[in-house]
Parts: structure tokens; C-alpha cells; sequence
């Protein structure tokens, strides 16, 4: 079984081969680049957040998968086909989810009965990070907010008359960014279970 897939403009077309003992990449001209034998990989990594559209301006989502060895380079292949790039810093890709699915279920099987210690991890942990920092300083923003009516008490040059439409839109949008933030820290959060 093979799956053909192309990247962006600096890459050729790569195609991967299921082959009995190993999965296989192979380059625009057939040579093999890099094999991994089912046994030592350790762990497929699938995650997504990035778009693209097709031909027609409809948009899709791109998923991406890298399987990691016990030791050594990993292989990274997505569910999309580059064909040119876009505008809006989106490219131009031919969706190929139902091939990609169909390659994906059959790897984990593969790999599945040569090594049951392999684990699947969903989700971006970097992300996940980011967001929840984001999260944590909307928070800051917010009790600072809070207490800007406490600091006019104490400096009587600074009038809080003029100012509390400001307040109270600065604590909404903190609230709303911080809130949906979180729940995005959430979302991205890395899960592992066995394959």
C-alpha cells in the first residue's frame, strides 16, 4: 500500500510504502530515503490546526501525523496534496483525508501487531502552552483591572469618573479572551494511549 503526498512549493512529491517489515519514503524518483521497521517505532503523533482550500475556495482542515522511532529521524506525512500557493498565506491543496485515513489505519495495525508498547499522542503540547499562558495573563490583566478603583482611593490627581467605560470593557475582553484561551489550552492538550 502506498500514499503520495506533496508539502509545499520547496518539496517534491513523496510517497510512502507499506512494505512487510518496515514503512518506507521514498522520493520523487523511487529511491528510498528513510526506513523504519514497525518494531522500533515508539510512538505516531497526530495532530492538526492548519488550512488549506482546493480548487473551488472551499476550506479544509490539514492533518499531519509523525511516526518517531525508539532512536533516529522520524517521518512526517499530512492529508493534503500542494498544488500552488494561495493568497491569504493558505495554499492551494487537493484534500486527500479518505487515502490518508485509509494509510493511517493500516500502519497502526501494522505496527500494532509488531509492537504493542507503541503509544498514540493526539494533540500539540506547545500549543497547549502557549494558550494556557495566554490564559494566565489575560487573568493578570484582569485583577489588575479589579483594582484600579482601589488605586483612585489612594491617589486623589486620578479620577475614575471619566474612565469606567474603559474598565468595564477591558474586564469583558479579558474575561472572553482568558476564558476562551483556557478552553483552547484544553483542547490542545497531548493525550497518549496505547495504539
Amino acid at each position: 500500500m502506498e500514499y503520495r503526498f506533496r508539502k509545499g512549493f520547496l518539496f517534491g512529491e513523496e510517497t510512502l510504502v507499506l512494505t512487510e517489515h518496515s514503512l518506507q519514503r521514498l522520493n520523487r524518483h523511487g529511491k528510498v530515503k528513510r526506513e523504519l521497521p514497525y518494531k522500533q517505532i515508539s510512538k505516531v503523533n497526530s495532530y492538526s490546526g492548519l488550512s488549506a482550500y482546493d480548487e473551488e475556495k472551499k476550506t479544509f482542515p490539514v492533518k499531519m501525523v509523525r511516526i518517531i522511532p525508539h532512536w533516529g529521524l522520524s517521518i512526517n506525512f499530512q492529508s493534503s496534496y500542494y498544488i500552488r500557493a494561495g493568497s491569504r498565506q493558505m495554499q492551494v491543496a487537493k484534500n486527500q483525508l479518505e487515502a490518508y485515513q485509509a494509510f493511517l489505519e493500516e500502519l497502526k495495525n501494522r505496527i500494532r501487531a509488531n509492537n504493542p508498547d507503541a503509544v498514540l499522542q493526539t494533540g500539540n503540547r506547545a500549543l497547549s502552552v502557549l494558550c494556557y499562558l495566554f490564559a494566565l495573563f489575560c487573568l493578570v490583566l484582569f485583577l489588575l483591572t479589579l483594582a484600579a478603583p482601589v488605586y483612585t482611593l489612594f491617589v486623589p490627581t486620578r479620577s475614575i469618573g471619566k474612565i469606567w467605560p474603559v474598565l468595564i470593557g477591558l474586564l469583558f475582553l479579558t474575561f472572553t479572551f482568558g476564558r476562551t484561551a483556557f478552553h483552547m489550552g484544553q483542547d490542545y492538550a497531548p493525550e497518549r494511549k496505547k495504539l
